[in-house]
C-alpha cells in the first residue's frame, strides 16, 4: 500500500479500516525510529563531551580569541601609523607652523612689489585688509598670503600671492577697472 495516498485519505476521513490501520502502524514505526535515532545521537554527543570535543572547542575558542587580538593590534598599529603620518604631514604643511614671514611683512612685500613694478601708474597705493588671508594652497603645496592692492583712484587692482615661508611673490594678477 502507498503511505502517501493512505495518509491523505486518513486525513480526509475517507480511508478504509485497513488503510487507517496501515497509517497508524507506519506512524508508530516512525516514532520508534525517531526515539532510537535521538538516543544514539545523545550517546554520541555525550561520548564526545567526555574529551575530544571539549578540547577541540577550547582550542577553537583560543584560536578565535588570539586571531581577534592580533587583528585588533594590527589595526591599532596601522591606524596609529597613519595618524602619525597625518600629524607629521599637517605639521610640515601647516600654514601657521611653517610661516616664516608675518602678515605685516607679507603686506609690505605686496605693496613694495606694486610700487616697484607699477611706479609709473598715477595714484596712491593701499591694501584692502579684508582680502588678506593665510591659506594652504594645494596647487603650490605651501602656505601663502593673498592681498588685493589697489590704486586709490581705482584704475588698477592687483591680486598678489606671497609664499608664507619664503616671502616669494608667487602670483600677480592685474585687473583694469
Amino acid at each position: 500500500m502507498d503511505f502517501e495516498k493512505a495518509y491523505k485519505k486518513f486525513l480526509d476521513g475517507t480511508a478504509t479500516d485497513e488503510e487507517v490501520q496501515f497509517v497508524r502502524t507506519e506512524i508508530a514505526k516512525a516514532r520508534k525510529l525517531t526515539e532510537i535515532i535521538d538516543n544514539e545521537a545523545t550517546n554520541v554527543i555525550s561520548e564526545a563531551d567526555g574529551g575530544a570535543y571539549k578540547k577541540a572547542a577550547k582550542k577553537h575558542s583560543l584560536k578565535t580569541i588570539l586571531t581577534t587580538v592580533v587583528v585588533a593590534i594590527l589595526a591599532i598599529a596601522i591606524i596609529g601609523g597613519a595618524a602619525v603620518l597625518i600629524v607629521h604631514s599637517i605639521r610640515s604643511n601647516n600654514a601657521d607652523g611653517n610661516t616664516r614671514i608675518t602678515r605685516e611683512q607679507a603686506r609690505e612685500l605686496a605693496i613694495s612689489y606694486v610700487e616697484e613694478n607699477y611706479a609709473d601708474v598715477p595714484g596712491s597705493i593701499f591694501v584692502e585688509d579684508i582680502d588678506c588671508d593665510l591659506e594652504s594652497g594645494f596647487d603650490i603645496g605651501k602656505a601663502y598670503y593673498e592681498y588685493s592692492v589697489e590704486l586709490s583712484k581705482g584704475s588698477l587692482e592687483f591680486e598678489v600671492e606671497i609664499n608664507g615661508r619664503t616671502g616669494e611673490i608667487i602670483y600677480v594678477d592685474v585687473d583694469d577697472d
